[in-house]
């Protein structure tokens, strides 16, 4: 077995023990999200997703596609992943809604093979967590229609720094610990201890009120092993920027249409009328550039398109 294949299995495990997510939550990027399919809906049709053919590859447990599949009664949904113990939770809680539009298969995405292609393609928190990130972006283009959309999420390296320290220490801190159990047990024992102060960062919760805010995210985390699994004991997470971004769009001929939930007018940014004049000059990849390293975003939510 290789080593990506040793860290494919090492994840599947993961998510095996603790599924994810274990909540059920609103998601709070979705206003975004909702603008760009209404206002890129095809002729005749509601929105983007009405009458499409819809691909939500790592649905996890289904928080998200069970969201879309609720709204949009005429696509066809299909929720994709490899964790068995995840897919079983989706499945029960699209039974409950009784959706007839979503089904879910089991697959890893890195070898994925469902013989269609799709209109719109979701991979929401999702990539970054693969054990090759190019093979798993190869999977996506292979199974989008040539005109098709691909939404995706991805974790931003300048934003998730602190975070991607603590990741760090502690990985090497449990390194002779196996229970992942046990690891979640430790850790918590040292976000309950006053010397939590050394790991204060920003991570991802269900509120994004409370993500920066380190006590309340704290005390969220102390009641949800899974969400403490997921954002500190991950065993792989590849944070990306901008270029890095760019690189894989060169790579699989793609473009970027939006990024969700950023504005391109400088002006909100950086209010002087010449900075603005200044940056009106540049193209579009680079005024993409001068954004990431200005925010530096903890996270990206694009939608790509293949170039014609």
């Amino acid at each position: 077995m290789s080593e990506k294949d040793k860290l494919t299995q090492s994840i599947f495990e993961m998510y095996q023990e603790y599924p994810f997510p274990d909540i059920n939550y609103k998601m709070d990027y979705s206003l975004p999200l909702i603008r760009f399919l209404n206002n890129n809906a095809k002729e005749g049709k509601k929105n983007l997703l009405d009458g499409a053919n819809i691909l939500e590859a790592g649905c996890g447990t289904g928080n998200t596609i069970i969201k879309l599949a609720e709204t949009c009664s005429t696509g066809s949904f299909t929720g994709v992943d490899m964790t068995t113990n995840s897919l079983k939770i989706a499945k029960k809680n699209s039974e409950i809604k009784n959706l007839n539009n979503l089904k879910f298969q089991e697959q890893n995405i890195l070898n994925l093979d469902l013989g269609k292609k799709f209109n719109v393609i979701f991979c929401i928190g999702v990539l970054h967590h693969l054990a090759d990130m190019q093979k798993g972006m190869q999977s996506l283009v292979n199974h989008l229609e040539d005109d098709g959309h691909l939404i995706m999420w991805l974790y931003g390296k300048d934003g998730r720094f602190k975070l991607n320290l603590n990741q760090r220490m502690l990985s090497v801190l449990f390194q002779n610990e196996s229970s992942l159990k046990k690891k979640v047990e430790l850790t918590k024992m040292i976000l309950k201890n006053e010397s939590n102060k050394y790991l204060d960062c920003h991570f991802n919760v269900p509120d994004s009120k409370i993500e920066d805010k380190w006590s309340e995210g704290v005390e969220f985390l102390l009641k949800n092993d899974n969400w403490i699994v997921d954002q500190f004991l991950h065993y792989n997470e590849k944070v990306v920027d901008m270029r890095d971004i760019y690189e894989l769009n060169r790579l699989f001929n793609l473009e970027i249409v939006e990024w969700l939930g950023t504005s391109m007018d400088i002006k909100k940014y950086v209010p002087e009328e010449s900075i603005q004049s200044v940056f009106n000059e540049l193209s579009i990849k680079d005024k993409h550039l001068v954004l990431d390293d200005l925010l530096k975003p903890k996270y990206y939510f694009l939608v790509l398109k293949k170039k014609r």
